[in-house]
């Protein structure tokens, strides 16, 4: 098993450029509303309101959460898959480790 951090953080950091574009096109979501509402135009007001936080509640939250998901496996990866010899991550998974593969893998400390 050979694990590319080049490779993963190249990953990481596309996926971290989408997230930093929705969140500029969220700025610039709050800056139409303020100056719609300036003109006092209701239903674009409402409109552009409605869209900023579908936005923020649907679309760059689900963007985080997988980012940090992404982030945390690779990171397992990079450190406890290297010492398993292993690329599978089972997230609360049933497989129980052998305490020998505990204690060679560090896993817990004082073992």
């Amino acid at each position: 098993m050979r694990y590319d951090s080049r490779q993963a953080a190249s990953r990481l950091k596309k996926e971290l450029d989408r997230i930093r574009y929705t969140a500029y096109l969220m700025i610039a979501l709050v800056v139409v509303v303020i100056l719609v509402s300036v003109l006092r135009k209701f239903w674009l007001t409402t409109f552009f309101i409605a869209a900023t936080v579908f936005l923020q509640l649907f679309v760059f939250r689900r963007m985080q959460k997988n980012y940090v998901e992404h982030a945390v496996l690779e990171n397992i990866k990079a450190t406890a898959g290297r010492l398993l010899n292993t690329e599978n991550v089972v997230i609360k998974g049933n497989q129980m480790l052998p305490e020998e593969v505990i204690r060679k893998a560090a896993l817990v400390p004082g073992t």
